[in-house]
């Protein structure tokens, strides 16, 4: 299964640059969780990750202002070379249909039923607090009030607080210590010439009592991912203590605007297993009744069974969102044996039971279109191109299309697809594109070849780290010394040396 990270080109004071940013995640609300829902009714709340820190609701900076978010249990670690650390406290910027950013802090976990809710669907399930989720997402009373798609990217956090630790218990022989409050993930403790690493049983740093000073300050380094380094000095270490450092990580990642993108290819070859990131196909009958039309080999087959004269066809989002923010045009193609016409498309509103629940303004409605013919011995070959109006501002999740048709014709829909109003280029890349895979660094630019491989394709590379001085970073993501591209023998050298010697004697 793969998700879809969007390239937008965004223009700057240096030209155009491309933003990297996943698109296929959904969001829902933790009020859910529990009570309703195929996916709310097959989840649960795991323990929060800073629970063990006192008053930890009033002093983590992701739990004062309410940004919290939580991710399944599978997706908790990130694996390195030499060790896998604690996602909490990592921050995610979160876009949705709403088109206002909201920065989340990594808070917890949540269990899932892998035998109802797919896991690649699980791993890209996001869950927030009720206001976050009505932020992200419309008022609108659709399937949006039980999930939604949004966008996300790796952002550093926004605290404009100091990085501190806590001393959350201790044993006969160790301490045991968690950093929070920084806005990227801290991956070793240093003291003195000894690392430590997170505890594979835990959330937590494990490290002996004899590694602190009881009659003066200890000093410790926190090291991120990056290899940055905070500082720390501990002086009286004791359980239920927290101790601060002067100074914050820099920060890491692009401050460029994110995006929210639906899903543009309304009959698509791409498998998605999450039915949140496609449309779906309806025809729609005197009784309102709304049954699903299946699509067969990437087209959709109808048959008049109405006396009527006319077939409504409707095609529905599972999110209602702006859409004329994001498309400037919808491309209707169809294939005909009679010359059946187009009368009319609208854009609306239905909630999760099929029930029209807006009416949109003028400007929504004002869909001209234009069409392009072409008749073979056998079919008609029809393209409909609708203009959007820019000035239509609602939310919408329903386009139905009115057709003038005789009972028992038939019409084929092929290659529907809306046209983005700003220039995407996107590029797949799977959803184990924010773990590391025990690498060590980004090979993504590299030049030197390496048999290692990685679940990610070529271009999705997650940010891993950096090499030692000395080293560089293979196409396996592996740190390599760095190889001597000198290539002249030591002969070569000495001829060198002679002949600058004669030039400088005879000048």
């Amino acid at each position: 299964m793969y998700g879809l990270f969007y390239f937008i080109k965004v223009k700057n004071r240096k030209g155009k640059k491309r933003i990297m940013l996943k698109t296929t995640y959904r969001i829902g609300s933790i009020d859910n969780i529990g009570k309703k829902g195929i996916f709310g009714l097959n989840s649960k709340m795991n323990e929060e990750c800073f629970s063990k820190i006192p008053n930890y609701k009033k002093i983590i900076s992701g739990h004062s202002i309410g940004a919290e978010c939580y991710v399944h249990e599978d997706f908790m670690k990130n694996h390195f070379s030499d060790t896998n650390i604690s996602r909490c406290g990592q921050c995610f910027e979160l876009f949705g249909p709403s088109l206002k950013p909201f920065t989340c802090m990594i808070a917890g976990s949540y269990w899932a039923n892998l035998t109802v809710i797919s896991k690649s669907s699980a791993a890209r399930s996001i869950i927030v607090n009720s206001d976050t989720f009505n932020y992200l997402v419309t008022e609108n009373q659709d399937a949006s009030k039980l999930a939604s798609q949004i966008s996300i990217r790796l952002v550093d956090c926004p605290f404009s607080v100091q990085p501190k630790i806590a001393v959350i218990d201790e044993t006969f022989s160790e301490y045991i210590l968690q950093p929070f409050n920084s806005n990227l993930l801290t991956k070793y403790i240093q003291i003195g010439n000894s690392l430590f690493t997170f505890s594979n049983n835990d959330n937590y740093f494990h490290i002996p009592k004899t590694y602190f000073s009881i009659n003066s300050s200890t000093e410790i380094r926190l090291i991120s991912t990056g290899k940055y380094v905070l500082n720390i000095f501990i002086k009286n270490i004791e359980k239920g203590k927290i101790y601060s450092s002067s100074t914050t990580y820099p920060r890491k990642y692009s401050t460029e605007k994110c995006d929210y993108v639906p899903n543009q290819f309304v009959l698509t070859q791409d498998k998605y297993e999450d039915n949140y990131f496609t449309w779906s196909f309806y025809q729609i009958n005197n009784s309102l009744n709304i049954p699903l039309i299946k699509t067969i080999n990437n087209t959709i087959e109808i048959t008049s069974t109405d006396d009527s004269n006319e077939l409504i066809i409707g095609i529905k989002y599972p999110t209602s969102f702006k859409i004329t923010y994001h498309f400037r045009s919808f491309i209707l193609n169809i294939k005909t044996k009679s010359n059946i016409t187009l009368d009319s498309i609208k854009l609306l509103n239905m909630n999760v039971s099929n029930q029209i629940i807006s009416f949109l303004d003028e400007y929504c409605q004002q869909t001209v279109f234009k069409k392009f013919e072409n008749y073979t011995e056998m079919f008609y070959y029809k393209t409909y191109l609708f203009a959007l109006n820019k000035r239509c501002e609602q939310y919408i999740n329903f386009i139905s299309l009115k057709f003038n048709i005789n009972k028992g014709e038939s019409l084929t829909i092929y290659d529907t697809y809306l046209i983005p109003r700003q220039e995407i280029v996107f590029k797949q890349c799977s959803i184990d594109s924010y773990d590391c895979d025990y690498a060590e660094c980004d090979g993504s630019n590299s030049v030197i070849e390496s048999n290692i491989t990685h679940l990610w394709k070529e271009g999705c590379h997650p940010p891993c780290g950096k090499c030692n001085t000395g080293y560089v970073c293979s196409k396996g993501s592996v740190c390599v010394i760095k190889p001597n591209l000198n290539k002249r023998t030591s002969s070569s050298k000495r001829i060198i040396v002679f002949m600058s010697i004669l030039l400088f004697v005879f000048m």
